[in-house]
Order: structure tokens, then C-alpha cells, then sequence
């Protein structure tokens, strides 16, 4: 189960792993839950035992599961979801497969996971966080809680490219005429 733990934890933003924990949760089956807890900070709320996946190590037919709303990017990537009648809000995959698989294509997985991780975090969106000329400087989001800032809008103009204040800005529209 370490193996598997380990190598989910090395595919998920270490910014994420700063304000936020992914942990293994024990559940009376032998179905475990990799759930996500945060403690309260200056900019939300603290939230506990979140389900980011299913997962099962032992026994017969182990698997992974994450919701269902993922299931086509699991497909995409060719990781082979499957829907059980036991469990409808969750697609699951074989979990030596997913492990195998997984290390070859590491850098997709990690951007697919890191989306799950967020998205399970789901902080409403806001437009700034009013560092946006720092961020802009810096071309990336300088937010001290970088789970939380993942909600902010102006953080995903700057991962797109797209840089409108600060001397960033200066120099792109200098660079440009």
C-alpha cells in the first residue's frame, strides 16, 4: 500500500502538500480512503477527511477510484475506468495498472491528479487576492496559501500566459512594439 501512497503523494503539487495533507483513512472494509484534510488558515476555513479516492491493496481485484466526473480523462489517458454497480460515484482501475501506467506517463498524471486534488478542495473563485502586480512580476502566483489561491482568476491568466500588470506587463508590451 506505501508503494502506491507514495507514489500518488510525488505526483500532487508540493505547493498543494503544504497547506493541505493527503492521508490514508482505515474504513471497515478493506476499501481505504485517501482523503485531504487542511487546517484552518488566515484565508478559509479548515476542512477534513475530504475522499480524493478509493483505494484497495489487498484481496481480490485491487483497484483505485476517483469520481466519476474524471472518468473520460482517466479513458484519455488510457488508464481503463471501469463502473461497478457497488460503488456509482466512483470509476475505478486496476491499481497495479494505474501504478505501471501511471509511472510511464507520470507527467500527465500529475497534472490530472493535481486538477483532482484542487477541484476536491473547491474554494470559490475570486478575481485577486490584490497581489497581482507581485504575481505578475514574479509571472506566477505568489499567494502563502497555494491551495487556496488555486480559485483565484488571475492566477490562471498567469498560468496561461497572459500577464496584465507590473513591470512583467511593461516589458511584454515594450517587447511587443
Amino acid at each position: 500500500m506505501e508503494k502506491y501512497i507514495a507514489f500518488i503523494r510525488g505526483l500532487i503539487s508540493p505547493q498543494f502538500l503544504e497547506s493541505a495533507n493527503l492521508e490514508l483513512r482505515n474504513n471497515k472494509s478493506q476499501v481505504k480512503s485517501l482523503v485531504i484534510s487542511s487546517p484552518t488558515t488566515p484565508y478559509r476555513e479548515s476542512v477534513n477527511n475530504l475522499v480524493f479516492a478509493k483505494i484497495k491493496a489487498e484481496g481480490k481485484s485491487p483497484f483505485i477510484g476517483f469520481r466519476n466526473a474524471y472518468y473520460l480523462d482517466f479513458l484519455n489517458l488510457k488508464l481503463e475506468p471501469y463502473k461497478t454497480r457497488s460503488d456509482m460515484e466512483f470509476c475505478r482501475m486496476n491499481l497495479e495498472f494505474f501504478y505501471q501506467s501511471g509511472s510511464l506517463i507520470k507527467n500527465e498524471l500529475s497534472v490530472l491528479l493535481n486538477k483532482i486534488f484542487s477541484e476536491t478542495m473547491s474554494f470559490p473563485t475570486f478575481g485577486c487576492c490584490s497581489r497581482y502586480n507581485e504575481c505578475s512580476n514574479a509571472r506566477k502566483c505568489i499567494h502563502p496559501d497555494q491551495m487556496y489561491a488555486t480559485a483565484c482568476d488571475y492566477r490562471k491568466n498567469l498560468e496561461s500566459g497572459k500577464v496584465f500588470y507590473g513591470t512583467a506587463a511593461q516589458n511584454d508590451n515594450e517587447a511587443t512594439t
